[in-house]
């Protein structure tokens, strides 16, 4: 008699934690309070959460919070160069390195044909950490002065698209010149350049350093991804 009861009491208390716990999530989802690697943000009665989507990418190239520089100078190795034609458009980056230390992890880059030449600048873009770009990332920044019918966006870092000039293990790289894409001659822009590389059709990797005279100190690695 007393296993039949203590039977029925754990059954008892089983179905009623489990219509709880039900009640609970009717009233509010129980997604994880804080994104993240594989989370989106979910609207529900007016109240944000995050829940995990099931099928985003383990191993997304955008997501640089797993890898240390050395996976992204290994990657740089292994890159092609790509054409002209094939950097033309914009960009989504992500920084790797000391300016991500700084603040600024994320832009947007538009490489287009100009007056004869490739050239391209920096679309600036509200920050977010690492792991939430591909879900609230690239958002870029408006002008203050332009919030109307057709605004247009911050841009910063004029560059001129160079031929590789196959020195150093980077050789192979595309340059992006900022000292020639006609930034102002106070500029500190001026003093950065990239090389790039292509690592697919959608997908190239890039380091940036800030020359002096033939002193080069490397800033950041960064990926970018074509946006369609």
């Amino acid at each position: 008699m007393k296993n039949s009861f203590a039977a029925a009491s754990l059954f008892l208390s089983t179905v009623f934690t489990l219509l709880v716990a039900t009640a609970q999530t009717q009233a509010q989802p129980t997604y994880p309070q804080g994104p993240g690697l594989r989370h989106r943000a979910v609207n529900h009665a007016g109240v944000t959460y995050y829940a995990v989507v099931p099928d985003a990418p383990r191993d997304d190239i955008m997501d640089t919070t797993g890898n240390g520089l050395l996976h992204y100078r290994r990657m740089m190795m292994r890159g092609t160069t790509p054409t002209a034609q094939e950097l033309a458009g914009q960009w989504r980056g992500v920084n790797r390195g000391i300016v991500e230390v700084a603040g600024y992890n994320q832009f947007i880059k538009d490489i287009k044909p100009q007056n004869g030449r490739w050239q391209g600048d920096n679309i600036q873009v509200n920050q977010v950490k690492s792991h939430q770009v591909r879900y609230s990332g690239w958002n870029p920044i408006t002008k203050s002065s332009t919030m109307g019918y057709n605004p247009s966006y911050e841009r910063k870092g004029q560059f001129a698209v160079q031929a590789p000039d196959h020195r150093g293990a980077f050789g192979r790289g595309v340059i992006f010149s900022y000292r020639d894409g006609g930034n102002a001659k106070n500029d500190p822009a001026r003093l950065l350049q990239d090389r790039v590389v292509k690592i697919d059709d959608n997908h190239m990797i890039g380091r940036a350093t800030a020359n002096f005279g033939p002193i080069r100190i490397p800033l950041s690695y960064f990926v970018l991804e074509r946006v369609e």
